[in-house]
């Protein structure tokens, strides 16, 4: 512990302020990751990671049918399921980005310090360990976990960079710019970002354009490197592209992620807001940085405007996922150590987190199932429909061990439930081609005219059943056969 002074409280040590925020962090996440796997974890997992039947270790980087493949992460993921039975378990899959996200928290819980101070980097750590956006993606078996890391490192080679330790932030650099689009192709504009900032940065701190230049083009050619993956499966990437998905609104993702990241950063503004001693913002040696703060801030934000508001259709709002960690540095660098931050006990601190983050999911939960109920799918960065769920896995083991359904049952889900009910369908060991999607009608009717068992839904409540039911043209009486969870099995009367 460093000493205290001036009636401020005793800092923690890094290990044991990295100690605490891994803690409540797999507190948080730990149940989540005991859930079924949902749509694209199970997409990632047997289109990419497992692959069919004798595919092998090349398929990963040539096969890109969808963007669900987060390559480089796919990569890990094919390496580290063949590791052991343990790790090709739903649980042991997603220790993986469970360990990266560990790390992620490393990296700002300790290695902030420099930029931060221990008490103010020590509050960064707990607000990713008690965030409702990084915990809730943090876990899940995708490229997220491994976005967020490498941004992490990202920003930091940027800050190494400005400071003078040219030889650490060009390697992280290279290493981290390299790989961030390899994960994800958007993942590309958070280098563009932070080379603008390294180069704005420069040149007021009184470099010249060619010092600047040497600064950034090490990290500028691995970036195209990285990026020039995509122009080897060049037919593949253009039809993806075409047939992504987005949000219509522009303006919407941007007001939702200026709405996460407001409730990502609560507890520090809050304490900012409450702070009236007036106090340095500077923490022992640790110099005031909040014009760098505002400016990192600003270059990022520069590189959000063409894709929110230029293309026909915005990406999600987890595309952004990978300027989390960035984000909150320059938040906090601008922000500075609030006055009264050195005079809170560590306890009080971490309560303050625990409660927050406590509240926010229980709050997001009952958002998710109440919006289930009305036949609706939520998934933004702050509510997902699918988190902390098992009602799919145990649907499924209940018809293989009750066969109440006649020996041949055919299911019929939505599109959000169809391949993780397929997966644990077949995982049983039955036949896979009797669950069927509710927008594949004419499939459905051939497999009663062959024969089989009670057709059923699986649905989230009787309006999603009705809906089905009608779009089936079985309009019908129907009854709930199971329910578990937040899903039910219902079938027609007459069935």
């Amino acid at each position: 512990m460093t000493p205290a002074a001036n009636g401020s409280q005793e800092d923690l040590g890094p290990s044991t302020v990295f100690g605490v925020c891994a803690a409540l962090f797999a507190v948080r996440v730990l149940p989540w990751m005991l859930s079924d796997l949902w749509h694209d974890e199970v997409i990632t997992v047997g289109d990419f990671v497992f692959g069919p039947a004798g595919s092998g270790f090349g398929r990963v980087f040539r096969s890109y049918p969808v963007a669900n493949n987060h390559v480089l992460f796919s990569a890990l993921g094919w390496c580290w399921v063949r590791m052991g039975n343990v790790f090709s378990s739903d649980f042991g899959m997603r220790l993986l980005p469970f360990g990266l996200s560990l790390a992620t928290l490393w990296i700002v819980s300790v290695g902030w310090r420099r930029w931060l101070g221990s008490r103010l980097a020590m509050v960064a750590g707990l607000t990713f360990a008690c965030s409702p956006v990084f915990g809730p993606f943090a876990w899940q078996f995708r490229g997220y976990a491994l976005s967020m890391l490498l941004g992490a490192v990202a920003v930091g080679a940027a800050f190494d960079l400005l400071d003078g330790d040219r030889r650490r932030g060009t390697t992280l650099g290279v290493v981290a710019f390299a790989a961030l689009p390899l994960v994800i192709p958007g993942n590309i504009l958070l280098p563009a970002g932070l080379l603008l900032f390294i180069g704005l940065r420069g040149i007021h701190s009184g470099k010249s354009w060619r010092e600047t230049a040497a600064l950034s083009w090490p990290l500028a050619c691995a970036a195209s490197v990285g990026g020039a993956y995509y122009l080897t499966i060049w037919p593949q990437f253009r039809a993806v592209l075409a047939q992504t998905t987005g949000w219509e609104s522009g303006m919407g993702v941007a007001l939702h992620l200026l709405a996460a990241f407001a409730a990502h950063v609560g507890v520090y503004m809050l304490v900012r807001m409450l702070d009236r001693s007036g106090k340095t913002r500077t923490d022992g040696d640790i110099p005031c940085r909040s014009r760098d703060g505002l400016l990192l801030l600003l270059c990022l934000g520069a590189v959000h405007v063409p894709v929110l508001f230029l293309l026909e259709r915005a990406p999600y709002p987890r595309a952004f996922l990978v300027f989390w960690p960035a984000l909150t540095l320059g938040v906090f660098l601008l922000g500075g150590r609030p006055g009264m931050l050195p005079r809170m006990r560590p306890v009080v601190l971490v309560g303050m987190f625990l409660v927050y983050g406590f509240v926010w999911d229980r709050g997001t939960d009952k958002a998710a199932r109440r919006r289930l109920v009305e036949g609706e799918f939520p998934q933004n960065l702050l509510v997902q429909y699918y988190r902390g769920s098992n009602a799919l896995s145990a649907l499924c083991a209940w018809v293989h061990d009750k066969r109440e359904l006649g020996p041949e049952p055919v299911v019929v889900t939505d599109f959000y439930d169809f391949p993780t009910f397929r997966y644990y369908w077949g995982m049983r060991g039955m036949d896979t081609h009797r669950v069927v999607r509710v927008t594949d009608a004419e499939d459905v009717a051939q497999i009663r005219r062959r024969g089989g068992g009670t057709l059923s839904v699986v649905a989230t409540g009787e309006i999603e059943a009705a809906r089905m039911f009608s779009a089936l043209g079985m309009a019908g009486p129907f009854r709930a056969v199971f329910s578990v969870g937040d899903r039910t099995l219902f079938a027609p009367i007459d069935g």
